[in-house]
């Protein structure tokens, strides 16, 4: 299969992959610098069972090999990371392996080239030091890259062969009731429920008492709303949130818009970083090197119930956590418009901007939001099968206190 390879991968990549091997040996993915395999290259190539990830720079090569193999017929997750001559592949929750690129360049130059996943057109194709011998055979799950995930590989390939849809664990017995879609999670299988159900397997219908009670979120959901409740507001001078919430650890996204892939583009963030919040937005000024962030300084990753209002009024930003002092700065000169896709996300995204400070989604539970002094409704508001990547749509125990 050929895909599309939008990202710039010169000075850094980040690609995981969720797969299930047949046979021991076979490539995951590689992409080239120039046709015939001229050039810099990566590869990540599966050897006797054992994880190859292999990038060469121009003048010198990378190797990195998983110290432990992996079980046929299960679902895996690798993930690669390189940042200028350094390498790194990890693989489940196995410790990461490191390794460097020998010579002086840093560089990935790797432009506009496509990627190839599970096989080849011909051995033509092939970088002759990544020492691929033969196509993947079995089945691949997600592909992110720089924290985009790759939907709908079949509709996306450029060119593809000998693929077939995969109808096998964990969803080839649907568990899920009432309608409700099996969604893969490497060896899991979730269930998407229709709107008026919930529940692990949507067995359980919605009742109004359900309807005002906390959403939990575990870390790997997110629900998506209009950023204005009822409207989308693709620019915007001014923000306020007001969110109630506790979290199980410290990190993980409360709130984020998106204007882009990157940090480059316009983005707000309300997120926990090592147990305090911070609220962390880019104008169109900012570059990864330079990220407008404010911090509280109050501890709330202990699972109790706490709040936190942000106000940003163009480039002034403002975070109040419980009853600590307002923290007040402003963002680097420039626009003072927040330019997003109208689009706001509790718990997490889909595709995040790579280059965010926090990346991992919010453990925990959100009782109460408010936009701009307005009252969100936390599931009568929610977009259309916005939790797409939900295992299903869950509550908390209690509510608790005020």
């Amino acid at each position: 299969m050929e895909l599309p390879l939008a990202e710039t991968l010169a000075n850094s990549l980040r690609i995981t992959i969720w797969f299930l091997s047949v046979k021991p040996d076979g490539v995951l993915m590689f992409a080239t610098q120039s046709p015939g395999g001229e050039g810099d290259f990566i590869s990540l190539n599966l050897v006797n069972k054992k994880l190859v990830f292999t990038f060469f720079l121009g003048s010198g090569l990378g190797v990195i090999e998983s110290k432990k193999h992996i079980h046929l017929d299960k679902w895996h997750e690798v993930t690669i990371n390189r940042t200028g001559k350094m390498g790194q592949m990890t693989i489940d929750d196995h410790p990461p392996v490191t390794g460097e690129a020998k010579g002086s360049s840093s560089l990935l130059n790797m432009e506009k080239r496509p990627l190839f996943l599970g096989g080849f057109r011909s051995a033509d194709d092939l970088p002759p030091r990544a020492a691929i011998k033969t196509g993947f055979t079995g089945a691949i799950q997600k592909v992110i890259v720089n924290g985009r995930t790759i939907d709908g590989l079949m509709s996306r390939a450029l060119t593809m062969r000998n693929i077939s849809t995969y109808n096998g664990p964990p969803c080839k017995v649907n568990p899920c009731m009432n309608g409700g879609v099996c969604v893969p999670a490497l060896n899991l299988a979730d269930c998407r429920c229709p709107s008026n159900f919930m529940g692990k397997h949507c067995e359980k219908r919605f009742e109004q008492m359900d309807l005002d009670q906390p959403i939990q979120f575990d870390g790997t959901s997110f629900i998506g709303y209009p950023n204005e409740i009822n409207t989308k507001q693709e620019g915007q001078q001014n923000n306020q949130f007001y969110i109630r919430f506790r979290a199980n650890q410290p990190d993980g996204i409360l709130l984020v818009q998106s204007g882009g892939n990157t940090v480059a583009s316009d983005y707000l963030l309300l997120a926990l970083d090592a147990g305090h919040v911070i609220f962390s937005y880019n104008l169109g000024q900012q570059g990864p090197g330079n990220l407008h962030v404010i911090r509280s300084e109050v501890y709330v990753a202990d699972g109790q119930w706490h709040t936190v209002r942000v106000l940003r009024n163009k480039r002034e930003g403002t975070i109040q956590v419980d009853e600590e002092e307002p923290r007040a700065s402003l963002s680097g000169l420039g626009t003072q418009q927040l330019d997003t896709d109208g689009y706001l996300w509790l718990g997490g995204m889909r595709n995040l901007p790579a280059g965010l400070p926090v990346t991992v989604g919010l453990q925990g539970c959100v009782s109460e939001v408010r936009i701009n002094g307005q009252s969100l409704h936390l599931v009568t508001d929610k977009m259309p099968d916005a939790m797409t990547e939900s295992t299903a749509f869950t509550f908390c125990a209690e509510k608790g206190g005020a």
